[in-house]
């Protein structure tokens, strides 16, 4: 019969911990949203790292999506590459045969661009492949003013 478990006078004498305007308790939820919160991120920043490294590497080892990169990004500068790498192959010994190795690098100057480093493969005179390097000029208008096979 004394059973403090089935003691009903025990639970009508508890008093309430929290205030009136209080549902929870601040030091129980505070925690929990923090853990939950990290927890998310935490899911996310591999993602990000992944995406990242495959952006990096897929700039690198396709020339395609290079290309595509810097048409989206410096489209003034892509157009200058363009420009330049249309004139060297129409300049090559045979153009039917030429190809680009490196597309070259781009740097602005006062009047236009100053393309560098542009590299094509062009049939030898024995029919083996041989790498001549470019650079040319352009204007401000994106026009060829001087076309140098180095």
């Amino acid at each position: 019969m004394n059973d403090p478990d089935n003691d009903d006078s025990r639970v009508t004498s508890r008093r309430p911990v929290l205030a009136q305007d209080q549902t929870e308790s601040p030091l129980r939820t505070a925690p929990y949203r923090r853990k939950r919160s990290s927890a998310r991120s935490g899911k996310l920043i591999p993602l990000l790292f992944v995406v990242v490294f495959g952006v990096i590497i897929a700039h690198n080892e396709i020339p395609a999506f290079a290309d595509w990169w810097e048409r989206l990004l410096t489209p003034q500068d892509w157009e200058a590459k363009q420009q330049c790498q249309q004139a060297a192959l129409s300049a090559a010994v045979n153009p039917a045969f030429a190809r680009i190795i490196k597309p070259g690098e781009v740097h602005r100057t006062s009047e236009g661009a100053y393309v560098d480093k542009l590299v094509l493969g062009e049939m030898g005179a024995e029919g083996a492949e041989q790498a001549v390097e470019y650079s040319c000029y352009l204007d401000s208008a994106g026009k060829l003013v001087q076309l140098n096979q180095l």
